[in-house]
């Protein structure tokens, strides 16, 4: 079965310690849209 959806966690897995995407995702993003995969960016944090 194909990758049809990548969600990628964002508070730090996506973003390091000085909130920004390192190069190494940036190139797995950019792959992964290139293959028709969608990208959703998702957090467990609560919404009040």
């Amino acid at each position: 079965m194909p990758v049809r959806l990548i969600a990628l966690d964002i508070d730090g897995t996506l973003l390091d310690s000085r909130w920004q995407v390192s190069e190494a995702n940036r190139n797995a993003i950019t792959e992964a849209a290139r293959r028709g995969i969608e990208i959703a960016l998702v957090t467990g944090r609560r919404y009040d």
